[in-house]
């Protein structure tokens, strides 16, 4: 391996670690509405309106009027998240601090609809579009997927303010003491309100509309948050170092799609600085600007700003990019899987390390920094890392593309007086960027400990994980992502220990053979 270092940087904001000061000592606290089974955190209208098929709760078509189900709590500041499926041209929504003797008046909604809004004559998004803040605000896009598929909902509301995701783009935000006339919203148009959007309560009910029109929820849940609560829309840029890292990251940016917006959330740089960067450097903004090799896969680590995942954005807020590579297809240039390693490494100790900022870590819990890193580009094409822990604790990661698979090695060096055991680790395979293999399902997962496997629709090409020694296989359908989670040996004071993976692609229908042929190919003796 070339070890010429083009870029490590430790990098530090206004003279700052980025997480500089900031003590975590509790896990968030989600209540789970509805995870697939009972309603017992639920109050329907009518005692037989609602019901559970198929691990997700529905409405019944006995009550076509007035068939709400509310929550029995009334919520203040919260996240909640969950999944919705609507069946053709269906009509719903999500309503939150409402009041259920009067939700129209007396309540606030987020339009669920499939297909474009009847009131907009050009199909372009309007106040009655799904993702709305229903008559006040338009959403930004329509990103529904087809009907009878699911798509993930997020509504974070905090005071006076509150936005919206969908299929974790954020569509609508809105801060509500704006709107400070009755029937009117800050531009100028009406509304259907009779009182002022402003003098509304901040706490109440949150229910689920039925319109007629079959829908399915599943996966809700909430978490209520204080003054302590971290800010579910913070993104902590990294600023370039100089030109030169500039315009690798905005190139590295162009073939992950991002636009102007996006590269200025990741750089901290205003979206006119990256338009005339741009410029300066003669960049499109069609990811031409890096091409595919033929010897190996593109590799490019994750530039940030646009969180990984699609859904259950609360479980990993602000992640940090520096644990992240984006790993491209083989057979689409434009679509990548982003490689989590390590995502968290957990030790007799506790939590050692987690790449994500809001749960609380040996570290978070004592205000100890963290800074900042990168990975280290080779000349090769290569990657490698290394983070040293406070506690005397070092791991490293190398990653080595060639033309079919990403070999994988973790090593962690144990420089504490203490053995280490329990070294359980999560490495994440996140499939935002890879549109085919991203549906919010279960269903296209085969794991077969070590291996982890996500197929297409088709079932005609797959993206394996595999980790040795392994400790668990297992997939996620709120984010969605897949793991094949290894787990390092007991590690004696000033040893070593390590734990190698691959990732892998395949273009056929047959995943045992795909499994029994990476298995032949003795991908563990890699780096021997």
């Amino acid at each position: 391996m070339t070890i010429k270092h083009l870029v490590f940087g430790i990098l530090f904001i206004w003279g700052r670690s980025l997480f500089a000061g900031e003590v975590i000592t509790e896990k968030p606290r989600i209540t789970w509405l509805f995870n697939d089974k009972g309603m017992e955190h639920w109050e329907p209208v009518y005692e037989d309106g609602w019901l559970v098929e198929d691990s997700a709760l529905t409405p019944s078509k006995k009550h076509r009027k007035n068939n709400f189900i509310w929550t029995r709590k009334s919520y203040g500041d919260f996240i909640l998240t969950l999944q919705y499926k609507l069946s053709e041209g269906a009509n719903s929504g999500l309503y939150y601090r409402s009041d259920p003797s009067d939700p129209v008046q007396r309540g606030l909604e987020v339009q669920l609809l499939d297909g474009p809004s009847k009131h907009s004559p050009d199909g372009s998004p309007d106040k009655h579009s799904n993702g709305a803040l229903y008559n006040a605000v338009a959403p930004s896009e329509y990103n529904n997927r087809p009907s009878g598929e699911w798509n993930a909902l997020l509504v974070y509301a905090r005071g006076s303010q509150v936005t919206v995701y969908v299929n974790g783009n954020e569509v609508s935000s809105a801060d509500f003491d704006d709107w400070t006339t009755p029937g009117e919203n800050p531009d100028g148009s009406k509304n259907k309100f009779k009182s002022a959007l402003s003098t509304l309560p901040h706490s109440g009910k949150i229910g689920l509309q039925y319109h007629g029109d079959p829908v399915w929820f599943r996966h809700a849940s909430v978490t209520e948050l204080d003054s302590n609560s971290p800010d579910l829309n913070r993104i902590t840029p990294r600023a370039p170092l100089d030109d030169a890292d500039l315009r690798y990251w905005l190139e590295n940016m162009d073939a992950h799609g991002y636009t102007d917006g996006e590269a200025s959330d990741a750089t901290g740089l205003s979206v006119e600085a990256i338009k005339s960067a741009r410029g300066r450097f003669g960049l499109g903004t069609d990811g031409t600007t890096t091409k595919q090799t033929g010897d190996r896969l593109r590799v490019m680590p994750y530039p940030g700003g646009r969180h990984p995942r699609i859904g259950f954005l609360n479980g990993g807020i602000d992640p940090l990019r520096e644990t992240k590579l984006s790993v491209f297809l083989p057979w689409d240039a434009r679509a990548y899987v982003v490689l989590d390693v390590p995502e968290a490494i957990h030790s007799n100790l506790g939590l050692s390390y987690l790449a994500h900022t809001h749960v609380p870590t040996l570290w978070t819990a004592t205000g100890t920094d963290l800074a900042p890193l990168e990975w280290i580009r080779n000349e090769d094409g290569s990657f490698e890392m290394e983070r040293r822990l406070p506690n005397g604790i070092v791991y490293q990661v190398y990653a080595v593309p060639t033309k079919d698979a990403v070999h994988l090695r973790l090593a962690l060096t144990n420089n504490t007086a203490k053995p280490l055991s329990g070294l359980r680790v999560q490495n994440c395979v996140m499939l935002r960027g890879a549109p085919e293999f991203a549906q919010l399902t279960r269903e296209n997962r085969v794991l077969k400990q070590p291996y982890a496997a996500v197929r297409n629709a088709e079932g005609t090409r797959w993206v394996i994980s595999v980790w040795e020694p392994c400790n668990r296989v297992w997939g996620n359908d709120r984010c969605p992502c897949f793991h094949s989670d290894p787990q390092f040996p007991d590690c004696e004071p000033g040893e070593t220990v390590e734990v190698n993976g691959v990732l892998a692609f395949y273009e056929g229908d047959d995943i045992e053979a795909a499994f029994e042929g990476l298995e032949a190919s003795g991908w563990g003796g890699f780096f021997k």
